[in-house]
């Protein structure tokens, strides 16, 4: 990475945050959301030590992994604050998202095509990124409210009443990508009292 390059990083994630920490950098995440499913605790994460002074971390949340917002339990250490912040997320019924991202003491809803974390994640680096580089928020809401996903990606049908959400997940790793993803549906779960179905198939 050239010295030069300005860095958009997930602040979630204490690995990639860390990313050639002399450079100019531009934060993005997911605060804890209200009436989200976390994980209080996870045996599989890829960092649980401090970078800086080896002691053990404290997470304030984590959503899978190591992806959360993690402290140092002797140093000063914690994780970076977010430049973008996803402070809100509300589900549509055709499977998208609105989301509420806080940046600079202002707020600014996008109503984004998938509603699974690791979209919310990937539609959050969009959006920092563009902002970052030039382009206004009413330029990025006009464009998201163009985009959908392929039905051989994602569709939610309806049969005797119940909802089906059918999705097609593509990744090496399909555990370790899909679990947040199946979390993501409990909630969705409990939000259509239990009619809802999910099938996640690679």
């Amino acid at each position: 990475i050239p010295d030069s390059s300005h860095l958009v990083l997930n602040c979630d994630d204490i690995i990639s945050s860390r990313l050639k920490l002399q450079n100019k950098r531009t934060y993005f995440g997911i605060a804890k959301i209200p009436g989200e499913r976390l994980i209080p605790d996870n045996i599989i994460k890829d960092i649980n030590i401090c970078p800086i002074c080896n002691a053990h971390l404290k997470y304030d949340f984590i959503r899978y992994n190591h992806i959360g917002r993690a402290t140092c339990s002797k140093c000063d250490f914690k994780f970076p604050k977010a430049d973008f912040d996803v402070i809100e997320r509300t589900f549509t019924d055709d499977g998208k998202a609105h989301i509420t991202v806080a940046n600079e003491g202002n707020e600014y809803k996008y109503l984004i095509p998938c509603e699974n974390t690791i979209n919310v994640y990937n539609a959050t680096a969009t959006i920092t990124a563009l902002r970052t580089f030039g382009l206004t928020y009413e330029q990025i809401e006009a464009s998201f409210k163009k985009i959908s996903i392929v039905k051989s990606r994602f569709e939610i049908i309806e049969v005797n009443n119940k909802k089906i959400i059918r999705r097609k997940k593509m990744f090496i790793n399909n555990v370790n990508f899909n679990l947040p993803n199946i979390w993501n549906y409990r909630e969705r779960n409990v939000l259509v009292n239990r009619k809802c179905f999910s099938i996640i198939y690679f």
